[in-house]
C-alpha cells in the first residue's frame, strides 16, 4: 500500500510540474491571506492562510509549491484512512478500499487545489484514524487521545466543518464503546480540542463576528418545492458521483439503504463507517429541502460511505471491478483535458471559467508594462482578479480592492488603504454584463485611460481597463477598521 501511494504521488507531482493547471481564485485568494498573518479571517479560521506562508517560504512562492503541497496532502489522507480501515477489516480489504479513494477522481481534485478542503480531509481523516485505534483497544493508550485532540484541534484551525467530528465522536461512542465516555481523556481531546479557537474568537470579536455573518449566509432558506429540491439534491447527488464515479456512488445509496434498515444486525465495522459515512452524508441530503448545499460540505463523509459500501458488497466483485476501471478512465481523462484546453477554447465548446486559472498570467504581465515604481494597483471587480494579480505580477506587490458599497464583502475590505500619496493603477473589470463597470466611478475624476486587455481570447467580453489616477484622497470605510 505504501508503494502504491509512494507511486502515486510522484506522478501526481511529476503532472503539477508539467503544469497542466493553473492557480484558482481562492488560491490565490488564501495566498495574498498568508503574507498578513492573522488570527482570523472574513471567511474562514487562519490555518489556510498559516500554510499558504508555510509553502510559500519553502516553495519560494511558486505555483508548483502550492500544488504539491495540496497533492501531499491528499495522498497522506488516504493513507490514513487506510489504517483506519484495517483496524477493523485487515490489510487486503482496506488496500482495496484505498486503491478505489485515491484513484478517484475526487481525490486528484483534493490533490490539486490547495484550499480549506485537501487539510481538511488530511486532519478528518487523521482523527478516523486515533478513533478507530480508540475504538479497538480495550484500554486506549492515553496518547492516542492527545493525537485525537491534535487531529481535532489542527482541522478546526482550517474549516469550521471539522469540529462535526466531536458530535459524530460522541454517537459513536454511545452507540459502540460507552465505557469510553467514563474517560476524561475523551471529553479533552474532543471538546477540550476548542481551546486552539480562543484566539479566533478574540479576533473575530473585535471584528463583529464577521467570519460567522458569513458562515450564517450559506444556511440561509432557498425557495422551497418539489422543483427547486430536486435540482439542489440532483446537483449534490450528481457531483458526488463525479467524485467517485457513477457506479460506486450508486453502490453507496444501494448500501445505505440496506444498512440503514438493519443497522444492528450488521458488523461493527459497517456501523462504524456507517455513523462517520452515511449518517451525516444523508444529513446533509436532507438540508437540500431548505436550502443549497455546497458540493463540498460532504467531502469529509464520501469517504467513509465508499468504505461501508465497500465492506457491504465486498463480495460483487465484479461490480467493484467495473466501478475502479471506470472511476480509473474517469481520473486519466481529467488528467488529461487540461493538456487540450486550447483547442476545446477554440471550437467554443466551453469558456473559461473567471473561477480558474486561465488568462490571468497574461493579464498581470500585461499590467506589468504599464507599472510605475511608486503606483499602488486598485482592482474594481472581483477578489479573485485582485488575488491573481497580487500572485501572478513579477514582484508579488500589494493589491486593493476598491468596495464603495458600505459592506464588508472580502478581505481586502478589512485591510488598509493604500497610501495616501501614490499614485494609482486603476484595473476596471468589465464582466460585459449590462451594469459591469466600464469606467472608474467618479471619485477617480481624471483617471486617464491606458488600455484594455481581454482575459482570454475565447472571452472577449470579459475585459480589463487600465487607467492612471491621481492620489486619492479619502478611502472609503467600512465600519470600524482595527486594523
Amino acid at each position: 500500500m505504501w508503494a502504491i501511494l509512494a507511486l502515486i504521488l510522484f506522478l501526481r507531482l511529476f503532472w503539477h510540474a508539467c503544469e497542466p493547471i493553473g492557480i484558482v481564485g481562492d488560491e490565490a485568494y488564501y495566498w495574498d491571506w498568508g503574507r498578513k498573518l492573522d488570527w482570523g479571517y472574513f471567511s474562514k479560521p487562519p490555518g489556510i492562510a498559516w500554510l499558504h506562508r508555510l509553502v510559500a517560504e519553502l516553495g519560494g512562492q511558486s505555483a508548483y509549491g502550492i500544488k504539491a503541497c495540496a497533492a501531499l496532502l491528499a495522498t497522506s489522507s488516504v493513507a490514513f484512512l487506510f489504517l483506519a480501515v484495517r483496524k477493523f477489516s485487515g490489510d487486503t480489504i482496506a488496500r482495496s478500499a484505498a486503491c478505489i479513494l485515491v484513484l478517484s477522481p475526487g481525490n486528484l481534485l483534493l490533490g490539486s487545489f490547495l484550499t480549506t478542503d485537501a487539510p481538511l480531509v488530511f486532519f478528518w481523516n487523521g482523527g478516523l484514524w486515533m478513533i478507530a485505534r480508540i475504538m479497538h483497544e480495550e484500554k486506549p493508550k492515553g496518547s492516542h487521545f492527545f493525537h485525537l485532540w491534535l487531529a481535532i484541534s489542527m482541522g478546526s484551525l482550517f474549516k469550521q466543518m471539522m469540529m462535526m467530528q466531536i458530535i459524530l465522536l460522541a454517537i459513536t461512542a454511545v452507540w459502540m464503546r460507552r465505557d469510553l465516555l467514563r474517560r476524561w481523556e475523551l471529553f479533552a481531546a474532543s471538546v477540550g480540542s476548542l481551546v486552539v479557537l480562543v484566539p479566533s474568537l478574540m479576533w473575530n470579536y473585535s471584528n463583529d463576528w464577521i467570519t460567522f455573518q458569513h458562515t450564517a449566509h450559506h444556511f440561509a432558506p432557498a425557495k422551497l418545492g418539489l422543483g427547486p429540491f430536486l435540482s439542489r439534491i440532483g446537483e449534490l447527488f450528481g457531483v458526488t458521483a463525479l467524485l467517485v464515479s457513477p457506479v460506486v456512488f450508486i453502490l453507496c445509496l444501494m448500501a445505505v439503504a440496506s444498512v440503514s434498515r438493519a443497522l444492528r444486525s450488521q458488523t461493527q465495522a459497517i456501523q462504524f463507517f456507517w455513523i462517520w459515512g452515511a449518517l451525516p452524508f444523508c444529513f446533509c441530503a436532507l438540508m437540500t429541502l431548505r436550502q443549497q448545499v455546497n458540493p463540498n460540505w460532504p467531502i469529509v463523509y464520501i469517504s467513509p460511505l465508499v468504505v461501508m459500501a465497500f465492506l457491504l458488497f465486498q463480495s460483487k466483485k465484479k461490480f467493484w471491478k467495473w466501478a475502479f476501471c471506470i472511476s480509473l478512465s474517469m481520473t486519466l481523462i481529467a488528467m488529461t483535458v487540461p493538456f487540450l484546453m486550447n483547442t476545446i477554447y477554440q471550437y467554443g465548446w466551453i469558456k473559461p471559467q473567471l473561477r480558474g486559472w486561465e488568462g490571468y498570467k497574461e493579464l498581470a504581465a500585461s499590467l506589468d508594462r504599464f507599472r510605475r515604481q511608486d503606483d499602488a494597483i486598485v482592482v474594481i471587480g472581483h477578489r479573485f482578479s485582485a488575488s491573481h494579480l497580487a500572485f501572478h505580477l513579477h514582484d508579488h506587490p500589494s493589491v486593493w480592492l476598491w468596495n464603495d458599497s458600505g459592506e464588508i464583502r472580502s478581505q481586502y475590505d478589512l485591510w488598509n488603504a493604500p497610501p495616501t500619496q501614490a499614485n494609482l493603477l486603476l484595473v476596471v473589470e468589465d464582466k460585459g454584463a449590462k451594469n459591469a463597470p466600464r469606467t472608474p466611478p467618479d471619485v477617480f475624476d481624471g483617471a486617464e485611460y491606458l488600455a484594455s486587455v481581454p482575459l482570454h481570447p475565447a472571452r472577449p467580453e470579459q475585459k480589463f481597463h487600465f487607467y492612471r489616477s491621481k492620489p486619492l484622497a479619502h478611502w472609503p470605510q467600512i465600519g470600524e477598521n482595527p486594523h
